[in-house]
């Protein structure tokens, strides 16, 4: 849950043409590297650990992160990056942001730690208006007072630390479909 929840906006407004913005993001926000959410981890039965990051839960069939496969970003024994012909210097790497990469689970991986801790605040620009007002003499010949074209974005762009997946989803780790972009045109016919 954020600690701090905030949102602000505004409108600038031309002869015709009228821009707005709304923006919203959260502050002191964590979320946990780790594959449960927490209401998930209170019901699985190794109790409160999370799981950690297991990407081959299930054996040698499962998916990994490309950022968890390359090798700068996991710990690697240095024997194996010999055998494999890996650069040396990658090796043993104790800032990894991954551990050794493996099948199945590990409960030395699956203790919840500062380890997997996560930075989840954003700033979202959640939606942008541009609107065009028509007022022309053929209009009103038409019995037509004015014509709004009105053009609506939301989620538009996030500022975040995450870079992953959406920070507003971060607990669920990617296992939740993502906040789509929207785009929209509407006309406005004022009789």
């Amino acid at each position: 849950m954020p600690v701090l929840m905030y949102g602000f906006g505004g409108e600038f407004k031309y002869k015709q043409l009228t821009i707005g913005a709304l923006f919203k993001g959260t502050g002191k926000t964590d979320f946990y590297h780790v594959g449960q959410s927490v209401r998930q981890r209170a019901s699985a039965p190794w109790g409160v650990n999370g799981m950690g990051y297991v990407p081959f839960y299930d054996g040698e069939q499962g998916n990994v992160l490309t950022m968890a496969n390359d090798p700068s970003n996991r710990w690697i024994p240095r024997e194996y990056a010999r055998e494999i012909g890996l650069d040396p210097s990658l090796a043993e790497n104790p800032n990894a942001r991954y551990p050794k990469l493996q099948y199945g689970r590990n409960v030395n991986n699956s203790q919840l730690s500062d380890f997997w801790r996560g930075d989840s605040r954003y700033l979202r620009l959640q939606e942008i208006t541009i609107t065009y007002n028509m007022t022309a003499q053929w209009l009103r010949r038409a019995n037509i007072s004015s014509i709004d074209l009105q053009f609506i974005g939301s989620n538009i762009y996030v500022w975040d630390k995450v870079k992953t997946f959406d920070p507003e989803q971060a607990q669920f780790n990617g296992a939740a479909y993502p906040i789509p972009s929207v785009y929209s045109i509407q006309l406005y016919i004022h009789l």
